[in-house]
């Protein structure tokens, strides 16, 4: 992905509780892990309203986060 030079990468200082995917096709995946990081549910759905919600969470943590420039990882 970095190589592609099509990432964006971002750090934020808190944690996701979750795991969050918005698909170009539509489709949302909300998954969660137990506490030692197995994961343990995931739903994939593509109604408008959960991606409306995904989208905003998603805006939120980038708005919170920095950029880490592709060239700390070379």
């Amino acid at each position: 992905m970095i190589d592609s030079g099509r990432s964006t990468l971002f750090v934020a200082e808190r944690n996701l509780p979750f795991y969050l995917g918005l698909a170009d096709d539509g489709r949302i995946q909300i998954g969660v892990e137990d506490d030692a990081g197995f994961p343990r549910s995931l739903l994939e759905t593509t109604d408008a309203d959960v991606r409306a919600w995904a989208e905003g969470v998603y805006r939120t943590y980038c708005e919170q986060a920095r950029r880490k420039p592709l060239d700390d990882f070379e």
